[in-house]
């Protein structure tokens, strides 16, 4: 039966009849989703969504957020594993065994946008009670097949659109290429040297790192993705030289020969690629750019190591191949635990000279047969928090319990476990931690997190960083956060809330089942059983495996990687 409200995922394709439909026809239309070809990203239509939603001419996903079981991306996860369970569909669907200098960047872009395509089928299965199911192209129908086996509308235009849209795109990467490559020939071409180069992002926190691994400010160059970065967060990185990754130069004899191997390059995957969906096919058709990008910018900038933490951006394959054909050595970490799906598709394929991880058991168990074989990787313990903040938890014998929430399907059972808890141990303090935006601006969540803190005296908050809360604590509650690895490491109590086993499809720390209670009386007779004991809370030997107990702070396992490679 058709419905009255036809959904709509919303590009530059479709824009101009969506608009008439409104505005001509009085259609009625509930967005759920937004992609821009030109900027990669919801960009622009975002706006122009809003502003029509605010008016009342659409609705939006957000209108129709009953329908969905889950909350967010993060939900999505939990609550089907997809990436893992879709294996086999991506691999009949893609040639996931291409070789050759761009075939991990090309399984990495289509992790992402295959994952990306596979939450948009799953909200619109959930969706289709309330809004009618739009036409969809071969690769939506193909998946929604795949995992609802239900056929839906054929989309009649897709493979005109698709091959023009994808001419365009191909001309559009000309274009910015040779504007781009014009700006950066250089009759004198001066190159300054560097040992160390970090991915810089924004915040606070990477300065510490830095300085550790190496104290020589002057020789510590920090690379930032665009003038965003370098300018909102100046005040932080105003010690150090900063440029931007396209900030490389070259030779006028660099330049023609850069020219040619872009056009090689681009033709054969612009062959290559063309039936892929324009989405796909927008970041694959700039792969030849950031080649010449990276090859400009160690050109330019010898550097010895790169630090990168950007392993769920494909533009770290080609900056890896890049550094090394200068002699410089790609490192990297991850940025947690991934704990809520048994596969990511941020993570399935990455390239780095040294990974660092808190522990290896993901890497031995999920990854090696994705990861390269070249590649190695450590497991390093707690990276993430700096040797003033181990000393002080080391030092401390805290007693109170450090809580991490995030919005999800089970919160309400989660609020409910820390209040009873903090009946049951009026003696202790509950501190809670979210993310900043999670406090106020989540939605439901928010308002039950404002709730929970007045519920009783010893439930507080704690907005500071929490590595300095954890020398407070004896005891770490979650439901899935890296912290919880963590408290294994700093001899804390780990205490794993999964309340509801058989809707969360994968949760990594089942693997250690000391870590696991699926109830709260389960966690209140761990509390009591290890009230006063100071140590020795764990029997399973591949606890190590999970998070490596290092003798030494982390930091100075990578110092001393990088000096050692320097002898060589």
């Amino acid at each position: 039966m058709q419905r009255e409200i036809e959904g709509i995922f919303l590009t530059e394709l479709n824009f101009l009849k969506f608009i008439l439909n409104i505005f001509l026809l009085k259609k009625k239309y509930c967005v759920l989703h937004t992609y821009s070809y030109i900027f990669n990203h919801g960009s622009y239509l975002n706006k122009i969504v809003e502003d029509l939603h605010k008016k009342k001419y659409i609705e939006t996903i957000y209108d129709k957020s009953s329908e969905l079981p889950y909350f967010d991306t993060g939900d999505c996860k939990r609550l089907s594993d997809v990436f893992a369970v879709s294996e086999n569909w991506l691999n009949i669907s893609f040639n996931m065994k291409q070789d050759g200098y761009y075939g991990n960047a090309f399984r990495h872009i289509v992790s992402n946008r295959s994952y990306n395509l596979y939450e948009r089928c799953i909200d619109l299965y959930y969706l289709s009670k309330k809004i009618s199911v739009p036409r969809l192209d071969y690769l939506y129908r193909s998946f929604y097949f795949f995992r609802y086996g239900i056929r839906i509308k054929v989309n009649y235009y897709e493979y005109f659109t698709k091959y023009f849209l994808n001419f365009f795109l191909f001309l559009i990467s000309w274009l910015h290429f040779l504007f781009w490559i014009c700006l950066r020939i250089r009759i004198l071409d001066k190159s300054e040297k560097y040992r160390f180069a970090v991915d810089y992002n924004g915040g606070p926190r990477d300065m510490k790192f830095w300085d550790f691994i190496n104290p020589k400010k002057e020789k510590t160059l920090v690379v930032v993705r665009d003038k965003f970065t370098k300018v909102n967060f100046a005040h932080y990185i105003k010690n150090y030289k900063v440029v931007c990754d396209d900030d490389g130069t070259f030779s006028i004899y660099l330049g023609i020969k850069y020219f040619f191997t872009f056009v090689r390059d681009s033709f054969i995957l612009f062959i290559d690629n063309l039936n892929l969906p324009p989405d796909y096919y927008r970041q694959i058709c700039f792969l030849p750019y950031k080649k010449i990008k990276y090859k400009a910018f160690f050109n330019k900038y010898k550097c010895k190591f790169f630090w990168g933490r950007d392993d769920y951006n494909y533009q770290h394959i080609i900056r890896s191949q890049e550094l090394r054909k200068h002699g410089g050595v790609s490192m990297g970490c991850n940025h947690g635990i991934e704990s809520i799906n048994s596969l990511a598709f941020q993570l399935r394929q990455i390239d780095f000279d040294y990974y660092y991880m808190h522990g290896t058991y993901q890497y031995h168990n999920t990854y090696k047969k994705y990861w390269p074989k070249k590649m190695i990787v450590k497991g390093i313990g707690s990276l993430f928090s700096n040797p003033k903040q181990h000393k002080k938890i080391d030092k401390s014998n805290g007693k109170n319990v450090a809580i991490i929430v995030a919005p999800s399907f089970h919160q309400d059972s989660i609020f409910e476990c820390i209040i009873k808890l903090a009946e049951n141990f009026p003696g202790l303090i509950f501190w809670i931690s979210t993310k900043a935006k999670h406090r106020t601006q989540s939605g439901d969540f928010s308002k039950k997190y404002q709730k929970l803190l007045k519920r009783k005296k010893n439930i507080k908050e704690n907005v500071d960083d929490v590595y300095d809360l954890i020398s407070d604590c004896k005891y770490v509650f979650s439901e899935s956060s890296t912290l919880l690895a963590e408290a294994v490491f700093f001899d804390k109590v780990a205490l794993c809330f999964d309340p509801e086993p058989e809707k969360f499809k994968y949760l990594y720390y089942r693997n250690f089942p000391e870590l696991v209670f699926n109830d709260v009386e389960s966690i209140i007779s761990r509390i009591e059983k290890t009230l006063n004991k100071q140590n020795d809370f764990y029997n399973d030997i591949n606890l190590n495996l999970m998070i490596c107990k290092t003798k030494s702070h982390p930091w100075n396992i990578i110092k001393k990687d990088m000096e050692i490679i320097q002898k060589i």
